[in-house]
């Protein structure tokens, strides 16, 4: 027998019942769980992001003081490998010795400053200059370091007059013909030798260059007089044969005449000084000059200086953690405290090269005992100066140069501490909380030392 289902009448109430349950969504207890584990889920994500942020910060700021550091290094290391560029010695025995405190070592293409004092100045004498940083080193560089050394016509017979070189019946005073072309077809660009003399350029300006001259028989005689620009012209040569130079056509450029003067000029009491006797006298002067109209000139160049500093950009000299500091070259007037060229408000004492540099030290190695190396190593056979605290002055050839350089980076970081630093060469740091380099505020910065050895063997020197 078939079994039947009564099925029920549908109920208003039953259908409303059901529509709240399926609309009560979660409870508080839920949300509540919900939420906490959501929070943690952004604190990790927030977490993960600021740690790649930080870690990006640090080695933007690392990878922005390393560059510091190769940039700097760099740009000293170039020049003073060329150091003497031209025919100046880096030293020279004959030379006397000024007093009081001369640069060490009392050297013609390269010298230093050691350890500046507190509130002094590139130029020693003048207080509106650029500020250099207290305990850093300076290091100056000569030579015919951005412009071409020059040969003179050599098929010219070795007689007065001739072979490029004039000498006045003053003595002291002449000219020097550069030649486009010289002897086998040689050519070399006189651009830079013409934008020094050629008046006719816009805005040009005389700017008493410091000219090397060098014998053709021994590369010790030498002279630094002062370029007469006044003097000086363009295709005035009879001993040079002609050519189309700036190639505009016509076989018309021959050379550059080089007036000279080694007494009376702006800056010649300086320029005799770096040459061969120190240029005490005039018959000195004239001694030297009259060699070269027998003997002739091998090659001449147009003398540079520049030298290097950690300038103090701080408003006050104080010695605190607010270090604000810039690795700066700057160029000089051969052996004088005046800014090449001197138009310029001292624009040119302030090139910056790499920033945060806040050390700069300088050591130089000699071959006091004619093994023809510089060694380093307990006092006693240490030929070494400024590597350690209280060195003296050694006697000997220039072998080497060490430049070592501090920086650090632009910010600091305040969750983190460098580690204590003891000194750099022969400067020691103090340490405490006025400290520059050692207090809580300043190891709060990142710092890297980066250090260049300099071999100066193939450098022109003058044996003792």
């Amino acid at each position: 027998m078939a079994r039947t289902t009564e099925r029920q009448p549908f109920s208003p109430r039953r259908l409303f019942s059901l529509q709240r349950r399926r609309e009560r969504g979660f409870t508080l207890i839920e949300m509540v769980i919900s939420l906490a584990v959501m929070l943690q889920i952004m604190v990790a994500t927030f977490l993960v992001f600021e740690s790649n942020r930080r870690l990006s910060q640090v080695q933007t700021a690392t990878a922005e003081m390393q560059q510091s550091l190769r940039i700097g290094q760099h740009d000293m290391v170039r020049l003073l490998r060329m150091g003497g560029r031209g025919g100046l010695p880096l030293q020279d025995p004959s030379l006397p010795i000024p007093t009081p405190e001369p640069p060490i070592p009392f050297g013609l293409a390269l010298l230093v400053r050691n350890d500046i004092g507190s509130n002094e100045h590139i130029v020693v004498a003048n207080t509106t200059s650029p500020r250099v940083m207290e305990g850093t080193d300076v290091l100056t560089v000569r030579g015919a370091l951005n412009n071409p050394v020059y040969i003179l016509d050599r098929d010219q017979p070795n007689t007065a007059g001739t072979r490029g070189f004039t000498l006045n019946p003053d003595g002291v005073s002449g000219s020097v013909e550069v030649c486009w072309q010289v002897a086998a077809g040689l050519r070399q660009d006189l651009a830079a030798l013409v934008n020094l003399v050629d008046a006719t350029q816009p805005g040009f300006t005389f700017r008493q260059e410091a000219l090397i001259m060098v014998s053709s028989f021994d590369d010790r005689k030498y002279a630094v007089v002062e370029l007469v620009e006044e003097g000086s012209t363009l295709n005035a040569s009879n001993t040079c044969v002609a050519i189309d130079a700036d190639d505009d056509g016509a076989v018309d450029d021959t050379g550059v005449t080089l007036e000279f003067t080694s007494e009376g000029g702006l800056h010649t009491l300086d320029y005799n000084k770096i040459s061969p006797g120190g240029g005490t006298t005039n018959a000195e002067i004239q001694a030297r000059l009259a060699e070269f109209v027998s003997e002739g000139i091998s090659y001449i160049g147009v003398l540079e200086e520049y030298r290097y500093y950690v300038r103090d950009e701080a408003d006050s000299p104080a010695n605190t953690h607010e270090i604000q500091s810039v690795l700066t070259r700057s160029r000089f007037y051969p052996n004088t405290d005046n800014p090449y060229p001197t138009i310029d408000n001292f624009a040119s004492l302030k090139v910056d090269i790499a920033e945060n540099v806040f050390d700069l030290q300088i050591a130089i190695g000699f071959d006091t005992d004619g093994d023809g190396d510089a060694e380093e190593g307990p006092s006693s056979s240490d030929e070494w100066i400024f590597n350690d605290e209280g060195d003296v002055q050694l006697n000997g050839m220039l072998r080497s140069m060490r430049i070592s350089t501090l920086v650090r980076t632009d910010r600091p970081d305040n969750k983190y501490q460098a580690p204590i630093l003891l000194g750099l060469e022969d400067r020691v740091y103090g340490t405490g909380a006025t400290s520059a380099i050692n207090s809580d505020e300043a190891r709060k910065y990142r710092r890297r030392i980066l250090r260049s050895d300099v071999s100066l063997r193939n450098n022109f020197q003058i044996q003792p």
